[in-house]
């Protein structure tokens, strides 16, 4: 399995700009959510007409964050699953100073590598965020966009290794007018000339309106692969 550090996006919000926004929106959260856990399961199975896990002990990766009191991201912690037991992969940490710029740090255990994280708005609707070591050699480039409900819409990646493009992808999303919550997403691999898609439905949300599970289906290999919230709310 590949491991890349693409994580959780993390968003700068510019005064005047984007003064509505901040990340859980772009998730589609709503409420004071003090640390969001996310686990994504590769493989699922049909149970009594719901989609499981096939193995909960075998997750594809896990993330803990943190949100401040804006509900923007303070910290991030990546877990994957090494013989049925939790590994930390990366931690990630942000600031915001007073023009609400954000930069952050992150340390990447399985490549044993620091990297700095900028981002950087281009307009109301467009951003930039970048990972890199000190070298330079190894980055992480994405460019989003936004619509104006906050969803991303689209987003290209540019993963370089030692000063070569390693993987290059592009991802457009679709959301459903009729219902926000349904989203086709293509995604084209320019490294591979690989295209695939991906139905999402979410299948339950809490007392807030916070989608506790989402299923996804390739439309591909036709099987669906398991994502679990589990929301804790601030007092």
């Amino acid at each position: 399995m590949r491991i890349t550090f693409t994580g959780i996006i993390v968003l700068l919000f510019l005064t005047g700009i984007n003064a509505q926004h901040n990340h859980l929106k772009e998730l589609g959260l709503k409420g004071k959510i003090k640390k969001l856990t996310c686990i994504y399961y590769a493989e699922g199975v049909i149970k009594n007409n719901t989609w499981v896990a096939k193995d909960s002990a075998k997750f594809a990766y896990k993330t803990i964050t943190y949100y401040n009191r804006s509900q923007f991201i303070d910290s991030v912690q990546t877990y994957v699953s090494h013989s049925s037991k939790e590994k930390l992969l990366s931690v990630k940490r942000y600031t915001y100073d007073k023009n609400n710029m954000a930069t952050g740090t992150e340390y990447n255990y399985l490549d044993d590598l620091n990297y700095s994280l900028t981002i950087q708005w281009l307009d109301k609707n467009t951003y930039i965020e970048q990972a890199k070591d000190a070298s330079g050699k190894n980055s992480m480039n994405s460019k989003i966009y936004l619509d104006n409900q906050f969803h991303i819409i689209k987003r290209e990646d540019q993963l370089y290794r030692d000063g070569e493009l390693f993987d290059h992808s592009i991802t457009e999303t679709k959301f459903n007018p009729d219902n926000t919550e349904h989203a086709l997403s293509i995604t084209e691999n320019k490294i591979n000339n690989m295209e695939f898609s991906m139905d999402e439905y979410v299948d339950q949300r809490d007392s807030n309106g916070n989608p506790i599970k989402k299923s996804y289906k390739d439309g591909i290999n036709s099987y669906r692969s398991i994502k679990y919230f589990i929301i804790e709310y601030s007092e």
